[in-house]
Formats: C-alpha cells, structure tokens, sequence
C-alpha cells in the first residue's frame, strides 16, 4: 500500500468520489484515465459523471461537485516558462 493511500486510510477520507466531466470523447477519456491511476495509487474509486456542457457549466458555478476536470488547457508546472512561451516567435 502506498503511503499516500495509507494516509487516505488513517485520516478517513471518503473512498469513494464522483467528479463531473463533460461529455466529449476527450474529457471522457482523461477522466477514465485519471480515475484508474486514482484507484491503483490511492485506493480511491472515481465514478465519473459526465454531463453536457449546460449542466457542467451550472454546477461548476454553484459549486454543485466533489471534483471536476479536465476543464481544458492549464499550466504543466508552476514555472513562468509555461506561461511565456504562448506568446514566443519561433
């Protein structure tokens, strides 16, 4: 058992979670994706909701979720470089 999932465990943080998703291929992906690596390192079961756009936007501003994602593009490491090169010629 890793040391994560045992403090998951000894800390008694729910194993079980539904994040919202939305439902393009991509986003369904990443997210069947995230919940086996989850699983297999934490112990934590993700039973992923996949909503439409109209219905993620919605929850997603009331707060109406556990977890969500993937939401798009955000920065691989919190480094100024990741930002930067957007706007770089090559």
């Amino acid at each position: 058992m890793s040391a994560a999932s045992t403090r998951f465990r000894v800390n008694g943080y729910p194993r079980k979670r539904t994040p919202v998703a939305s439902k393009n291929a991509l986003a369904k992906a990443a997210a069947a994706n995230l919940s086996a690596q989850v699983l297999a390192n934490l112990g934590v079961s993700l039973s992923v909701q996949a909503l439409d756009a109209v219905k993620l936007s919605s929850r997603l501003q009331h707060g109406d979720f556990q977890i969500a994602g993937p939401l798009g593009w955000t920065a691989d490491y919190p480094d100024p470089q990741d930002w930067l090169d957007l706007f770089a010629d090559d």
